[in-house]
Order: structure tokens, then C-alpha cells, then sequence
């Protein structure tokens, strides 16, 4: 790899000629109140380096990481996931494939420190007909690449990608008043009506003894309380928490109708409230039509959004015909 080396010596001194000292704090990370080093970006609460100028096997791309006393990059968190594809889109990278931290070990999938890489949704690619990780003897390293909408894939560790390098953040820029630790969340005491589930901070109804087309689903859920509708979780680790319970509660057999639609504007997706939608990673699934990466790709004739037990409970777009169970949400319950 002596050209690439030769590479990142030359665009780390080019680096050190244009930039602040070592250590510094840009504006970016004040915002974000991430401190990183030199090479490294602050990206939500890590310290991200895009070394998207070389390609080389895992192990030479996790070397380059440790040359610069970071890691590959660790993602344990739908937000982590879902602030560096943004990232990645921002900085007009979705040309590139990534390494990121994780291998399989014969056994299960974890992270250099031993900790368990997060398998299912909304992390690892999905397709109606086909899962990721394959838990393929020969796929046993973790990638995020142009071709998954840079959800997580397992390959070959000699596939030749980018490393994407995390570096421990040198400390947060927090205002005094901010110093306070956070709550939890699931701290905070929020009852939910008769029926309605608190997930997360979010009072749901997992309707698994109806089943209706779409617009049926939308008139059920408006019929349970005066200001509930059909869910549309517009939160990552909303998705992510609703997956988790869907599987603790053995209800991933079911496929359920949430909240938005692009009848009659296609392509543009709204909830039921007329508000747009993204259409994103890692929100939407991965298609399994050659001419698309993602969902939707149903055109004209699926214009209702759903998640579905074959497509790992990621959005995507259905015929709004079809009979499938519901999801509701209402506002939890004043004190």
C-alpha cells in the first residue's frame, strides 16, 4: 500500500500547513459539542475520519485507522448510522464503500472491544427477499457501500474499501447549564391509554387483531381516541425500539400499515397530516429490483408505506389495497 500511504502523508501535511493547531475545536464541533482532532470531523457524537482516498483489504484499512490512534468506526446506534450516512451524502460521497468495526467470529458479530455489533433494523441491509448479515463463512467483515444505501453488509474482509476511522472525541463543549447528565427518556413517567404500548417516549397500539387496507387502517386509528392516527416514526431510535419489541413480543410475523402516503403527488411522500417525508436510509429498505438501491419502487401502484415482516420492518412502499395489521399512536395520558 505504498502509494496510498504516500497519499495520506502528503494530505496530512497539506492538512497540517492549512489547519489550526493539533488540537482544536471548529465550528462544526462547537455545534455539534464534539471536540476532535486533526483528520477527524465531528459527526453527532464521534469523531469520524472518511479516508475515502485509498482502498485497500480490512486489516490494511484498520491499520491506517490505528496510525492515526483511532479504530474503525464502531456504529451502535440507529442515530450514529444515521448521522454518517448523512455525512457521507453531505460531503458527496456516495460513490464510496466503507469499512466500519465488526467481524464475525464463527459465532456472533462484535466489535473490536467484544461488544455485540446490533443485527436487524435499522442497521443492516434488507431487501422483501433477502437479509443481511448472510452469516456466509466467507462474509465475516462489516461494510457500509453505495450499492446497500450504505446500511450495513457483510463481504469478504479482502474486498477492497475505504476505512471510515472514529477517534475517541477529545472532550464536549457543553455550556454550564447543559452539564447536568440527561435523563433517560425511559425515565420519565408517561402513562398511555387503554391498548397503547409505551416505546420509548411514544404511546403505540400494535393492532394484530385487524387487518384493512390503508385508508380502513387510518379511519381505525383515528376511532381508538380523539387525537390518534396512524404512527409514522419519524425518530431512528423510534424504529429501532419498535423492531426490538416487534421481536421480544413475537410479533415479527406481522406485517403493519404507519402513517404517510404519495397518492396523487407521486414520489412525494406525505404524512397524514400533509407534511413531506424523506426518503432516506436508514428509514427506507434496500429494493430487490435491479433499477433501484432503495425503496420505494413500487411507482404508481404502491403508494401506501408500511413495514413488512419480509422486509425486516423498514419502510416500504405497498399496494394500498392490501390487508395489513396497524400501528397507532396516540398523546400519552395527562397527569
Amino acid at each position: 500500500m505504498g502509494h496510498q500511504l504516500l497519499h495520506l502523508l502528503l494530505s496530512i501535511a497539506v492538512m497540517a500547513k492549512a489547519s489550526p493547531p493539533a488540537t482544536y475545536a471548529s465550528e462544526d464541533a462547537i455545534q455539534n459539542e464534539t471536540l476532535c482532532p486533526d483528520m477527524f470531523a465531528p459527526v453527532g457524537d464521534q469523531c469520524i475520519y472518511f479516508a475515502s482516498f485509498m482502498q485497500e483489504g480490512r486489516a490494511a484499512g484498520k491499520q491506517v485507522c490505528h496510525s492515526l490512534g483511532g479504530e474503525l468506526a464502531a456504529i451502535k446506534t440507529a442515530t450514529q448510522l444515521q448521522n454518517i450516512i448523512a455525512e457521507i451524502e453531505q460531503r458527496e460521497l456516495s460513490h464510496a464503500n466503507f469499512w466500519i468495526d465488526g467481524a464475525f467470529n464463527g459465532t456472533s458479530w462484535n466489535f473490536t472491544n467484544e461488544e455485540p455489533v446490533p443485527l436487524g433494523t435499522p442497521f443492516w441491509y434488507a431487501t422483501e427477499e433477502e437479509h443481511s448479515p448472510k452469516n456466509d463463512s466467507t462474509f465475516n467483515c462489516v461494510s457500509i457501500t453505495s450499492d446497500s444505501g450504505f446500511l450495513m453488509n457483510d463481504v469478504a474482509c479482502d474486498e477492497e474499501h475505504s476505512p471510515l476511522c472514529e477517534h475517541v472525541p477529545l472532550g464536549f463543549n457543553q455550556p454550564e447549564e447543559d452539564q447536568e447528565e440527561a435523563k433517560d427518556p425511559k425515565d420519565e413517567d408517561i402513562r398511555c391509554p387503554s391498548m397503547f404500548t409505551r416505546v420509548l417516549n411514544t404511546c403505540i397500539a400494535f393492532i394484530t387483531f385487524f387487518k384493512g387496507s390503508w385508508e380502513t387502517a387510518k379511519q381505525t386509528c383515528h376511532s381508538f381516541t380523539d387525537k390518534s392516527s396512524l404512527l409514522l416514526p419519524t425518530d431512528v431510535e423510534l424504529l429501532r425500539e419498535i423492531y426490538l419489541y416487534l421481536h421480544a413480543e413475537g410479533l415479527d410475523g406481522f406485517d403493519f400499515w404507519i402513517g404517510a402516503t404519495d397518492a396523487g403527488h407521486e414520489g412525494v411522500w406525505k404524512d397524514t397530516s400533509g407534511h413531506i417525508i424523506e426518503i432516506n436510509a436508514p428509514f427506507w429498505g434496500n429494493s430487490n429490483k435491479p433499477e433501484f438501491i432503495m425503496e420505494p419502487d413500487g411507482d404508481t401502484t404502491e403508494n401506501c408505506l408500511a413495514l413488512t415482516s419480509n422486509g425486516l420492518h423498514y419502510f416500504r412502499d405497498e399496494d394500498c389495497s392490501s390487508t395489513y395489521n396497524l400501528l397507532c399512536v396516540a398523546p400519552p395520558l395527562t397527569p
